[in-house]
């Protein structure tokens, strides 16, 4: 049986995957920001959901967490919902920046 190749799409998507679940973080072992770095996924490819809710959740776990903070976590959870409307954890986090709006 032959492998096939995994083509720069297929492993930016299996990485996003992997970076949602927790089980790598791409900015772990370089030392840079994260959300720098969710950014830069997002820039690359824009309906990337994980990125987003990433992001997002960087954004709320900053200390200290500004309102402006708050308000950017809220717009990326929402371009997640956009593109994926069934993600719980777009919802639960945008659930939770909205709170700390108030």
């Amino acid at each position: 049986m032959q492998r096939k190749a995994i083509s720069l799409f297929e492993f930016t998507g299996i990485f996003s995957l992997l970076a949602f679940v927790n089980i790598i973080s791409p900015c772990t072992s370089f030392g840079t920001d994260k959300i720098s770095v969710y950014s830069q996924q997002i820039r690359i490819n824009p309906k990337n959901t994980a990125a987003y809710i990433l992001r997002a959740e960087e954004y709320i776990n900053k200390e200290p967490c500004t309102t402006a903070d708050s308000q950017k976590a809220v717009q990326d959870c929402s371009k997640a919902i956009q593109l994926g409307p069934i993600s719980p954890v777009a919802y639960a986090i945008r659930g939770t920046a909205y709170q700390s709006l108030k």
